[in-house]
């Protein structure tokens, strides 16, 4: 039987090209719908594209850095949102003040409003009556029956005790 060949250990790192062509595979690999096969695009790319692009920095090292570069800056920033929102805070107040004031304005004048509307209702009402109490005086009682003036009669007196009484 024959030896097999010992395979070499490959090291860490890839060359420039290995690298280029590996992620222009992986960019340019996609699958087609139609046919279920894998497509690897253009893989004779130049290798002038190459761009060295750095990775952005993430969220902790940027607070990190911002707190170290301004630390007082922060310390008076804190200061000064707080003196703004007792300021804010105020002028909440003040405008949430001048709201109740103009709604209890609002309410009040509903109030006497309806007051109003009450009280020509009342009239109304008292004109209606006057104009049935008016009638009741002004019938002529002969032409009834004897119950009908007792009864017209008994109530006219009682409209004039009621006049008088105002």
């Amino acid at each position: 039987m024959g030896s097999i060949p010992k395979k070499t250990p490959r090291g860490g790192n890839f060359t420039m090209e290995e690298d280029v062509f590996l992620v222009l595979a992986w960019l340019n690999t996609s699958m087609d719908p139609i046919q279920d096969t894998i497509n690897l695009g253009d893989i004779n790319v130049a290798m002038d594209n190459f761009v060295d692009v750095e990775r952005p920095v993430g969220r902790k090292g940027e607070k990190e850095r911002s707190f170290q570069e301004q630390p007082m800056k922060q310390k008076n920033k804190d200061i000064t949102s707080s003196a703004q929102f007792a300021g804010a805070l105020d002028e909440l107040k003040q405008t949430r003040h001048k709201l109740v004031e103009k709604k209890m304005e609002m309410l009040e004048k509903t109030y006497d409003q309806e007051e109003e509307k009450i009280r020509i209702k009342k009239e109304r009402l008292e004109m209606d009556k006057f104009k049935d109490d008016e009638r009741v005086m002004m019938m002529y009682l002969n032409g009834l029956l004897e119950e009908q003036q007792e009864f017209y009669t008994y109530r006219k007196m009682e409209i004039l005790k009621k006049r008088r009484v105002k």
